[in-house]
């Protein structure tokens, strides 16, 4: 594996001349598209990257930097977002340059940002939009049914009782209150009022 991945990185290369600067934004772009590329594979990433903001490399420092064989050595964090909260990792990248080709390679272990993804998933799980989404759906279902069975307290089902006359018959037939033969009034809502007559 660890070869499989040197080939990937060797074959990234950067047409920045003998320039081995470690902040330069090409050399940090490619760093990071190496890493991604290289995690893009895992299904497990392909789940969490929904709740990942895009990844920056910040801090930058030179740890070790060879004018004569034009090479250095860099160390940054792996900077993005996830599940709503900054996060960062630790990374070494390296710089050397290519004289036959006057190219800068960047070299740089994935896996070292890949086993922290893999960890903080495990840890907490991704809250996609999506699940999000449904959280909010199931908590208004849950409201709209509490309202609803709070609004149906006090009413009756529409009752069998029979209407006081045929006036009340046709109060009761185009859903306006009507009074049944015990005095009770009946409201098209389903509510009763009155008391039975003695």
């Amino acid at each position: 594996m660890r070869n499989m991945i040197a080939i990937l990185i060797m074959a990234a290369l950067t047409g920045c001349g003998s320039d081995i600067d470690c902040n330069d934004d090409n050399f940090k772009a490619t760093a990071i598209q190496l890493i991604q590329e290289n995690m893009e594979n895992a299904a497990w990433y392909r789940e969490m990257k929904v709740t990942l903001s895009p990844p920056t490399l910040v801090d930058i420092q030179t740890t070790s930097k060879n004018e004569e064989t034009k090479q250095s050595t860099c160390k940054a964090n792996y900077s993005f977002e996830y599940n709503g909260r900054q996060r960062k990792i630790p990374i070494e990248y390296s710089l050397s340059y290519l004289q036959d080709s006057d190219k800068t390679n960047v070299s740089v272990d994935p896996n070292v940002i890949s086993r922290s993804l893999l960890v903080l998933a495990a840890l907490e799980r991704p809250k996609n939009k999506q699940s999000m989404k449904e959280t909010s759906d199931i908590g208004s279902k849950t409201q709209s049914s509490a309202t609803s069975n709070s609004s149906n307290l006090g009413k009756e089902p529409q009752s069998d009782a029979e209407p006081n006359g045929e006036e009340e018959a046709n109060q009761k037939r185009q859903n306006k209150s009507w009074q049944d033969t015990n005095g009770i009034i009946h409201n098209p809502d389903g509510t009763a009022t009155g008391r039975p007559v003695d």
